[in-house]
């Protein structure tokens, strides 16, 4: 019973370690201002109707092509929210990487040993090409559909885990 209560101690720790490392090492993204296209963002969602980016495509066309609905609902949600404070949009923007950092341990951990998922997530947290992304709220979208499909993919693993 100890043993158990020891193992699902560290099951639960874990993410949560990963999910505190990521508030330490990208923490101080707090601290930016606008940058790299978030001025064009902005304007697209204060120019445009409420929910403009699933419904009008001419929206697209004027920021040449790139469909990102899911980027400009999270800008969006934020810009209802909190208004145009930078800082509460990278807020949300840790958040979202703690998350998925903590969801892609649970999702390896369906099919690796404990101290392989950790790996595989702390590699994910430490990579060169996802660092970059914390502190850059125009990928936001990449974090957000990293956090989606890791608990996707848990939700159907533990569906065809399920007995019939």
């Amino acid at each position: 019973m100890l043993a158990q209560k020891r193992r699902v101690a560290i099951e639960a720790a874990i993410p949560l370690a990963l999910a505190a490392a990521a508030w330490l090492l990208y923490g101080p993204a707090l601290r930016l201002w606008w940058t790299h296209d978030d001025f064009v963002h902005l304007r697209l969602l204060l120019t445009h109707r409420p929910f403009w980016y699933f419904f009008d495509a001419a929206g697209y066309r004027e920021f040449r092509g790139n469909l990102t609905p899911l980027l400009f609902f999270s800008l969006d949600l934020d810009r209802r929210l909190f208004g145009l404070v930078p800082h509460a949009f990278y807020l949300h923007q840790l958040a979202a990487f703690s998350l998925a950092t903590a969801a892609l341990y649970g999702a390896l951990r369906l099919w690796l040993p404990r101290l392989w998922a950790a790996a595989g997530a702390w590699i994910f947290l430490v990579g060169p090409a996802t660092a970059s992304l914390a502190g850059s709220l125009m990928v936001r979208h990449y974090i957000e559909a990293i956090l989606l499909a890791s608990l996707s993919l848990m939700a159907w693993a533990g569906a065809l885990r399920r007995p019939p």
